[in-house]
């Protein structure tokens, strides 16, 4: 499925939604307008008409645009407005604004339940966009590279305890999108993963990558954000790289010095300063028997696009290629490093 199709489908969905909260809201207001006329009081109540058309008009409009600071100015400019009409008729008729008052009121109300109406819609259509996404733009695309992609699929949870990547307190709660495949011999597996963490009791949300090469790494090497504790060093003692620049932004911790510097050349370095760069997130890595482990921190659902966002203008599946691209990077750079093998 191309870009432009997936875009069709978003828009496909979203005025679907917009159109029912529409519908609801001409509904809501068809029966305001009932009860105004069954409750008129010798033109008194006529006043409320021009601000139920007044809340009609900009509910609609509100509805309608996407981006969120002109809803925001729409909604200042109406309240502004409205308050303006009643402290006006306040001081004219005392006896008519308390139905104003009333009405106000009301139409906050209602207002409110059309938005929580309008976001359950919304809700409802972005779970099929995001299906949609999944299986007929990230399948096929992961598929033309030979690798296998699982919407439902997860991770060992062993595979989080062994990578030492975690503290002892973080509680795995799930993982999904599972991607795998092998890479220049390599076999590797990342997916979206969720813990909670039971001391701060916040829910940890990220991608976990791991790939096994057909060899041992040589030493035990703990590889964390600089501002970030370190979870499980393990007794490992702290290493301070020939690179200023990157212990300002990583921390290493590892059992033998020189096993780590053979890990960590300045060309590997740099691929990891610019691999957290790019991502714009803590990242974190492993390096243990045969295995490299990387968590990146991204606090949010990797895999699921935003159905307000446009698909043309901002390729949804941009980090996630993004992310792949520096994976395999790493695992290719590791490969080439003859020194790091035991």
């Amino acid at each position: 499925m191309s870009a432009s199709e997936l875009e069709q489908i978003r828009l496909g969905l979203l005025y679907k939604a917009k159109r029912n909260t529409i519908l609801a809201a001409a509904c809501m207001l068809g029966y305001g307008a009932f009860l105004l006329y069954k409750l008129r009081d010798g033109g008194g109540m006529a006043d409320l008409l021009p601000l139920i058309g007044l809340f009609a008009l900009v509910l609609i409009m509100v509805i309608l645009f996407d981006q969120t600071p002109i809803k925001a100015t729409m909604i200042q400019a109406a309240g502004f407005f409205i308050i303006c009409l009643f402290l006006d008729d306040l001081q004219n008729r005392p006896t008519i604004s308390k139905y104003i008052l009333l009405a106000i009121i009301t139409l906050i109300l209602a207002a409110s339940s059309l938005f929580v109406l309008f976001r359950g819609f919304k809700q409802d259509y972005s779970v099929k966009f995001q299906c949609a996404f999944k299986e007929h733009y990230l399948m096929p695309y992961f598929k033309a590279f030979g690798y296998r992609y699982d919407i439902g699929g997860s991770i060992d949870p062993a595979k989080l305890k062994l990578s030492g990547l975690f503290f002892r307190l973080d509680k795995f709660k799930g993982g999904n999108d599972r991607v795998s495949g092998v890479y220049d011999g390599v076999k590797f597996a990342f997916c979206d993963v969720s813990l909670f963490n039971r001391f701060s009791e916040s829910e940890i949300l990220g991608t976990f990558f791991y790939a096994e090469f057909n060899k041992r790494i040589s030493a035990k090497t703990l590889i964390f954000p600089a501002r970030a504790g370190a979870p499980n060093t393990g007794g490992l003692k702290k290493i301070d790289m020939d690179d200023a620049e990157f212990n300002a932004a990583f921390a290493v911790y590892s059992a033998d010095a020189a096993g780590a510097m053979y890990i960590l050349t300045p060309a590997f370095m740099r691929r990891l300063l610019r691999f957290a760069g790019a991502v714009a997130a803590p990242v974190s890595l492993s390096f243990a028997d045969s295995k490299i482990y990387i968590f990146v921190n991204t606090g949010r659902d990797n895999f699921e696009p935003d159905i307000d966002e446009s698909v043309l203008r901002r390729d949804p599946a941009a980090q996630l290629k993004r992310e792949l691209s520096h994976f395999l990077a790493i695992v290719k750079n590791l490969k080439l490093n003859e020194r790091i093998w035991s």
